[in-house]
């Protein structure tokens, strides 16, 4: 019997990176570890924060810089990918290619521009593109973690689960605190017939955050394919009880119930096809 993933976790990563108004030189932007790191007016470097789009002491930096210097036009590498981000976040996908595009026209050792642009990509199915990108962004630093991530997504929808391990685990070597990229791997260890070494994966997942939907959801599916059936019913009733919205949960688990000849299995398709008729299907 096969259990396929319901749930195939197609995470976007985007790199939010903003320098308003900062005149960059060809060395000025660096990707370490997946981290963006930006130099302000006066040659300040700052790390990028994820929770805030500019640090408060580059903004700080630049306010003080812009009081005494005439405004940047839109034509150095940093403004055409902060647009780029901005149309990306937007849904302008074409118009965030166009921008990170400039971007790399400018600056070609723009590591960052290169993994955003393989980003857009992957979301309007170009993988083979988006290869390329990432591969980019990759020679330029090898440690980029959102572009290994992003062609470890890449593989994934290519089929190519070996490569989607492998550059999974290497950001898991770069940060072993990002759930999302443990749950990839399982993903991808499950496809390749894995189970448990996916079912570890997700263990990892879970002691990240013992609340995620998706990796609860994932270790009743793997459970499943183990023969652990009474565990695949807990894991997949938790993913439920934290998202009584979550149709995948409640398909796969009315499947297992009618595996196991429980009448129940009836309830919960009827409730996925409530939330979503397209996972159930007609």
């Amino acid at each position: 019997m096969e259990w396929p993933m319901a749930n195939q976790i197609t995470t976007v990563q985007v790199t939010v990176s903003f320098a308003q108004a900062t005149p960059i030189q060809n060395d000025s932007v660096q990707a370490i570890s997946g981290t963006v790191y930006l130099y302000g007016p006066r040659g300040t470097r700052y790390r990028q924060n994820r929770s805030q789009l500019l640090p408060n002491a580059a903004e700080e930096e630049i306010k003080q810089w812009a009081c005494t210097h005439a405004p940047v036009e839109m034509s150095s590498p940093i403004e055409f990918f902060q647009n780029g981000v901005k149309h990306l976040l937007a849904g302008d996908i074409k118009q965030g290619i166009h921008d990170f595009t400039k971007a790399i026209e400018l600056e070609p050792n723009f590591a960052s521009a290169y993994a955003n642009r393989g980003t857009a990509l992957n979301m309007i199915d170009r993988f083979d593109e988006s290869i390329q990108d990432f591969d980019a962004a990759i020679r330029i630093h090898p440690a980029h973690e959102e572009a290994l991530f992003g062609r470890g997504i890449a593989h994934m929808h290519g089929q190519n689960y070996s490569r989607a391990v492998e550059d999974f685990t290497a950001c898991i070597k770069l940060n072993e605190n990002k759930i999302e990229i443990y749950i990839q791997r399982a993903l991808a260890l499950y496809q390749l017939e894995n189970y448990r070494r996916a079912d570890s994966d997700i263990d990892e997942a879970l002691s990240l955050d013992s609340t995620s939907v998706e990796a609860n959801f994932s270790k009743g599916v793997i459970s499943i394919s183990l023969g652990e059936h009474e565990r695949a019913l807990d894991y997949l009733s938790r993913a439920i009880d934290l998202d009584c919205r979550y149709a995948p949960a409640y398909l796969t688990r009315g499947a297992l119930l009618k595996f196991l000849g429980c009448d129940k299995w009836i309830d919960d398709q009827n409730r996925a096809r409530e939330l979503d008729s397209a996972v159930v299907g007609d």
